[in-house]
Formats: C-alpha cells, structure tokens, sequence
C-alpha cells in the first residue's frame, strides 16, 4: 500500500508541472499571437532567445532575433500580398489558415 502511495505520489509530482509550464506557454503564444495580428515584428521576435534559429517551410534555416524579425515580417507581407481577405492565427508550435466569407 506505501508503495502504491509512493507511485501516485511520484506521478503527481510530474504532472503538477506539467500543468503549469502548459499555462506559461499558452500565456507567450497569446503574445505571440497579439504581436503578429499587430504587425508588432520586433515583440514576435523579442520571444524568440538572441541565438534563435527557425525553420520555415519551403526556406533555408533562420538565425538570430533580427533575421526571425525579418522573416515573420516578410511572411506576413507575403500572404497579404497573395490574399488581402485571409486571416492566419499563429502560434509558436505552427499555424492554422482560415479563408474568411464576405
């Protein structure tokens, strides 16, 4: 039985913390999120550490806070560019894409 108590005890040791770096994620991609929807660059990349590198799709790897800066500015201009009436809600794990209706 001790045993038992032991192993719950343990296991809710590793969870309890879980729960909570879960929150502090969600907090910086709500922030995140808020930057990018306000064409705020410089605070996306104020997330990101001084020796950052991100990996966008169809590109070659991006080093450093001022490239990502640039990066995600120049991806936004891009799907504006392509099309003005879609809205993309990022987040720091990917994306999700959704056509808006007139």
């Amino acid at each position: 039985m001790r045993r038992i108590t032991l192993v719950i005890a343990f296991l809710a040791g590793l969870i309890v913390p879980a729960f909570a770096q879960k929150a502090e994620i969600e907090a910086v991609n709500a922030k995140w999120i808020d930057f990018f929807n306000k064409g705020d660059f410089a605070g996306v990349a104020s997330l990101y550490t001084d020796d950052a590198t991100a990996f966008p799709p169809g590109s070659g790897m991006v080093k450093g806070r001022a490239a990502i800066e640039a990066m995600w500015k120049g991806m936004a201009g891009r799907s504006q560019t392509r099309n003005p009436r879609r809205q993309a809600t990022w987040s720091l794990c990917g994306a999700r894409d959704r056509n808006l209706q007139p």
